[in-house]
């Protein structure tokens, strides 16, 4: 039983893993065109996939809540925060609705919405016009390595959070530096 439940499972990482390939090179796309994609790759999923960007907002269980309250206390001191997510612009709709919090951010960039996704470059300058930063003075905070690195090039503050239960004290430490 075991064997069968690790083969059921490597075709659907293996999924997972061709979808990240298929929205990071054709992030412009709507989720029909992304599906129709898809589909001829895993026929075997093809229900799977389906419903995945149907029910994609469902899949988001709660919130960091440390992160939360670490956005609320930057912006009591009067920090600008903003975001920069690889979200497409289908299923960001409705989230700063359901996740009232995102209505602190001073700004949101949503890849989906601008037809650019991290770690391209691109992305970050454009945060950098949008918003008037200057990347020595800005800190960049992420989870996803090849971001991390993309942002660190383009000399802005950076911290890798691996843990989301740290964000209060890295961040701490990189404000006492800037």
């Amino acid at each position: 039983r075991q064997m069968c439940i690790r083969d059921s499972i490597r075709p659907w990482k293996a999924y997972q893993i061709e979808a990240m390939k298929i929205e990071k090179k054709k992030i412009a796309k709507q989720i029909e065109e992304a599906e129709k994609d898809l589909i001829p790759l895993f026929p075997k999923y093809q229900d799977k996939i389906k419903l995945y960007y149907k029910n994609h907002g469902k899949m988001i269980k709660g919130v960091f809540e440390t992160s939360i309250e670490l956005l609320e206390e930057l912006k009591k001191k009067g920090y600008l925060c903003y975001v920069l997510s690889n979200w497409s612009a289908e299923t960001f709709l409705g989230t700063k609705e359901k996740f009232s919090f995102l209505n602190l951010f001073d700004g949101l960039i949503i890849s989906g919405e601008e037809k650019l996704i991290k770690p391209d470059p691109k992305i970050f300058h454009l945060a950098c016009e949008k918003f008037n930063l200057i990347p020595e003075n800005t800190i960049f905070i992420d989870d996803r390595i090849e971001n991390i690195n993309s942002a660190f090039k383009l000399n802005f503050q950076i911290i890798h959070l691996t843990n989301p239960n740290e964000i209060k004290s890295l961040v701490k430490k990189v404000l006492i530096s800037i």
